[in-house]
C-alpha cells in the first residue's frame, strides 16, 4: 500500500478500466446534470407563471383552478404521512 499523497485517483476518474457499458465520463455527467436543471428551472417558471396569473385572475377559472395548483403541497403531506 502506497501512504503518499498524489492525484492519480482524480486522474482514473476519466477511464473505464473494467470496460463498464454504463460507465459516463465526469464531463458529461456534469453536462447531462446542467442539462436537466436548466430545463427543470425553465418548466417550472412557465408553470408557476402561470399559476400566479390563474390565482390572480377573478372569474370562474380562478376559483376551480385553485386546487390543482395547491394539489403538489397536500400530495407532499400526505407521502410523509405514509412513511409512519
Amino acid at each position: 500500500m502506497n501512504n503518499t499523497l498524489s492525484f492519480d485517483n482524480y486522474l482514473n476518474l476519466a477511464t473505464n478500466p473494467r470496460g463498464s457499458v454504463l460507465f459516463v465520463p465526469p464531463l458529461t455527467a456534469l453536462g447531462n446534470s446542467l442539462l436537466f436543471a436548466i430545463i427543470t428551472t425553465l418548466v417550472a417558471l412557465i408553470v408557476g407563471t402561470v399559476a400566479a396569473y390563474a390565482a390572480a385572475a377573478k372569474g370562474r377559472w380562478s376559483r376551480f383552478s385553485e386546487p390543482i395548483w395547491a394539489l403538489p403541497l397536500g400530495a407532499s403531506a400526505v407521502t410523509l404521512d405514509l412513511d409512519f
